[in-house]
């Protein structure tokens, strides 16, 4: 009996995975790198952890001028745009820690009617190598 449970989860289990493998993936239209953002307001900078691989490093938050009014209302409008902007950290002997090379760029938009399904937010991450 144990032995059926087994090969049906693990049978259960190849197949949603060879399902996920399959599935069309939505790539959101029009979302790109907006121009400039490195003038926009900083929000926060943070340094994560080196052991979460392709996410450490420097984060530096960049808001356009909607993102902001959004970040002090608590409600976000149509054409908001946060930037997320992630390069290497590099450890240095006396324990400074310098920004290295871009590793990638997430940017969300807020448009409702375009993302209706994920409460108006698009989503898109280009990594760079």
């Amino acid at each position: 009996m144990k032995k059926i449970i087994i090969v049906s989860l693990l049978s259960l289990m190849v197949i949603m995975m060879y399902s996920f493998s399959r599935a069309e993936k939505k790539q959101p239209e029009g979302i790109l790198i907006p121009e400039g953002y490195r003038n926009w307001t900083h929000v926060k900078t943070a340094v994560n952890n080196p052991t979460f691989a392709s996410h450490s490093g420097f984060h530096h938050i960049y808001a356009n001028p909607k993102a902001m009014e959004g970040y002090k209302t608590g409600q976000f409008a149509d054409g908001a745009i946060i930037v997320f902007d992630v390069l290497e950290s590099l450890p240095q002997k006396n324990g400074d820690i310098y920004e290295g090379k871009r590793k990638l760029i997430d940017v969300m938009v807020k448009n409702s009617s375009q993302f209706n399904e994920t409460g108006g937010w698009g989503y898109e991450e280009f990594i760079y190598s």
